[in-house]
């Protein structure tokens, strides 16, 4: 609140700010966001000639990043984009729950919708393999229900 000083311009102008790097980027990454918010803050600091703010925030927050990143915090395998069809005869929404619990650290239904005339149901899930899972055994393992029907496992992007 010392940096806004009781404008409402500043805040005003500090929450289109935001509103426009939020949804006006095309980042996937938290990370990233993060990085964009911490310089608009710390310029918004220096900007209102306040120095003092600016420098004490900027060595916490590059010792917090440093210590996040040398111990590896919520590093893993990126999440992705599991999408199974299914013939509808087979559409129960359980049908592949046992394989994801063994395979995944977590899953999430993201979207169902139907294809081919209604002919095929698509399921769409967010999903973050363990470590020791491959991917084609998966792939296989999923195939062996659904018919031997379309299955796609996409990484989102991250360049590290």
């Amino acid at each position: 609140m010392n940096i806004i000083s009781d404008n409402a311009g500043v805040a005003f102008g500090l929450f289109a700010i935001f509103s426009l790097i939020r949804f006006r980027s095309a980042v996937t990454d938290a990370k990233d966001i993060a990085f964009m918010f911490f310089g608009l803050i710390v310029g918004m600091a220096a900007g209102l000639n306040q120095i003092t703010i600016a420098v004490l925030l900027t060595i916490f927050a590059s010792l917090v990043i440093y210590f996040l990143d040398r111990f590896n915090y919520a590093k893993g395998k990126d999440t992705q984009i599991l999408k199974i069809t299914v013939p509808e005869n087979l559409n129960h929404e359980d049908l592949f729950e046992d394989i994801l619990e063994n395979s995944t650290e977590s899953h999430v239904l993201r979207k169902v919708e139907t294809t081919n005339l209604g002919t095929m149901i698509l399921y769409t899930y967010a999903i973050r393999c363990k470590e020791k899972t491959k991917d084609q055994d998966l792939l296989n393992s999923i195939r062996e229900r659904n018919a031997n029907l379309k299955v796609s496992l996409s990484y989102l992007e991250n360049l590290e």
